[in-house]
């Protein structure tokens, strides 16, 4: 909830800060930007912003994905438990073989699934309060915006 929750405040951010309606309205004079480097400081923060929701959706849908996985694992194994005969060696090796295929990703899903998603966010979530603190509710000046634009230049992350 809270992913989706910055991940809209940050869509609405891009949206407002760097719009022309933003560069539009009028606002306390000492809090325009008007160093085309701060701008374009911005300008790389918000494509930073892009690129790391875009990883971080990216991420969520293998995540979200192996979670729907894992539970159909579960519900056939909780369907097949009571069905299998313990008198027979082969049903109780197909059963044994679902338990470690269960188990085979269930440990991906802890150990690398979930810890890169996790990071994603947390990357994700950085950028974004770089953004908020840095960024957020100055108006720029339009003379430094285009200067900023046409030098952009941002770094390689």
């Amino acid at each position: 909830m809270m992913v989706k929750r910055r991940l809209w405040t940050a869509s609405l951010l891009a949206l407002v800060a760097f719009s022309p309606v933003a560069l539009a309205e009028p606002g306390d004079p000492d809090s325009v930007l008007t160093d085309p480097k701060e701008i374009a400081f911005c300008l790389c923060l918000e494509q930073s912003v892009a690129a790391k929701a875009a990883e971080m959706r990216s991420l969520g849908a293998v995540y979200s994905e192996e979670t729907r996985q894992l539970a159909a694992m579960n519900a056939d194994i909780d369907r097949k438990r009571p069905l299998v005969d313990v008198q027979n060696q082969a049903q109780i090796d197909a059963f044994k073989g679902l338990l470690e295929q269960r188990d085979a990703a269930l440990d991906k899903y802890q150990w690398s699934t979930l810890p890169k998603y996790q990071a994603s966010v947390a990357r994700y979530n950085d950028k974004v309060d770089m953004v908020l603190k840095r960024c957020s509710g100055h108006p720029l000046d339009q003379a430094a915006l285009d200067q900023a634009k046409q030098k952009l230049s941002c770094p390689a992350e």
